[in-house]
């Protein structure tokens, strides 16, 4: 169920905290670790599943982890990429002068 919620909570984040900038760091660092380091990641969670699941959800290929984590995450960051693309047509945002 946590699983479920994180995207919606992390996106209630993105919307909530978009104006500053210390947030909007750290909500870009985290998902695109997440999915930077997600082949490695999957082979710990393969290596370890019994630890935390009873049944071994992380294949070679990271079919489950692309899914569950870093589908959500790429989803995440392309709306941001998108809101803060709307948000520099609309405003001049401070950092960006295009000449």
């Amino acid at each position: 169920m946590l699983c479920l919620m994180l995207p919606v909570v992390f996106m209630l984040c993105l919307v909530l905290l978009c104006g500053v900038a210390f947030a909007r760091v750290h909500t870009r660092g985290p998902p695109g670790a997440a999915v930077f380091f997600g082949e490695r990641i999957n082979g710990l969670a393969g290596d370890h599943w019994e630890a935390f699941a009873g049944q071994d959800y992380f294949d070679s290929h990271g079919i489950f982890y692309s899914i569950v984590v870093s589908g959500p995450a790429v989803f995440n960051l392309f709306a941001v990429l998108v809101s803060r693309l709307l948000l520099h047509q609309t405003h001049q945002l401070p950092g960006m002068d295009i000449d």
